[in-house]
Parts: C-alpha cells; structure tokens; sequence
C-alpha cells in the first residue's frame, strides 16, 4: 500500500481522509493489478483499518 500511495503521488493524486483507503484498492485496479491482487490489497485494507480505528 506505500507504494501504491507513492505511486499516486508521483501522479500527482494524494489519498487522505475519509475514502482514503478505497481510493487507494480502486487506483491500484487502475493501473492493472489482478482481481486476486486487489483481493489481498482489499483484505489488508480492512485489516488495517481494524487496527487504526
């Protein structure tokens, strides 16, 4: 996921705040991760966001 957020920064694009997380599963479908990638991406997401909150 850092790396995605790199990524999307290097673009230009910046993920904060409510929908972060999504934004960031959905940009990385974008750019052509498959379906069982973004599965695991998803799963750490929700994971992640148990952890922090």
């Amino acid at each position: 996921m850092i790396l995605i957020r790199a990524v999307m920064l290097s673009e230009g694009y910046i993920s904060s705040g409510k929908g972060a997380h999504e934004a960031e599963v959905c940009y990385a479908k974008k750019k052509g991760l498959s379906d069982k990638e973004l599965a695991l991406l998803d799963q750490l997401r929700y994971f992640r966001n148990g952890i922090l909150y």
